[in-house]
């Protein structure tokens, strides 16, 4: 068995680090730990993606927190997880910072398409994702735009079938 942690913000540094073990340990069991605050989303649905491909071969652990960006890639992991005692999620819609200038406009042209992308708008997928395990209270928080946390008997809940390390 191989092994390897995703420690803070799942970004571009933790992704090359991750892909890196991956394509070192192919063909052997794997056991990846996570523990993070969340990060950049479209870096979370790319090491899920890849996750995914290698299912078979990996085992993922939610490791004390894992929020936001993290706690997605931990609910659509399709492949065995576990959990250590304790811990915690965390949800909301995902969103972007933007440099804005002191009008509120964006400060460079895309800057400006995101915002206008993303205005008042929540993707119709985070929605489908909220609905497919939130309880009323936790999903009207979640459309508020608000953070929805989930201490470890919530957890247990939702993913019952992760085994309690």
């Amino acid at each position: 068995m191989k092994y390897h942690t995703i420690d803070g913000d799942i970004n571009e540094e933790n992704t090359q680090a991750l892909l890196e073990f991956i394509n070192q340990n192919e063909g052997h069991g794997m056991q990846i730990g996570i523990s993070s605050s969340g990060g950049f989303f479209d870096y979370a649905r790319f090491v899920t993606n890849v996750l995914n491909q290698n299912k078979d071969s990996i085992t993922l652990v939610a490791v004390g927190n894992v929020y936001s960006a993290a706690f997605r890639l931990f609910y659509e992991f399709q492949g065995v997880r576990k959990m250590t005692f304790a811990t915690r999620g965390m949800a909301h819609h995902s969103y972007q910072t933007v440099p804005l200038t002191n009008n509120g406009i964006g400060a460079t042209d895309e800057a400006q398409a995101a915002i206008c992308n993303s205005r008042d708008y929540i993707r119709p997928d985070e929605i489908a994702f909220a609905e497919s395990f939130m309880f009323n209270e936790e999903l009207e928080k979640f459309k508020q735009g608000k953070e929805v946390y989930f201490d470890f008997a919530r957890m247990r809940q939702i993913f019952p079938n992760a085994e309690i390390v």
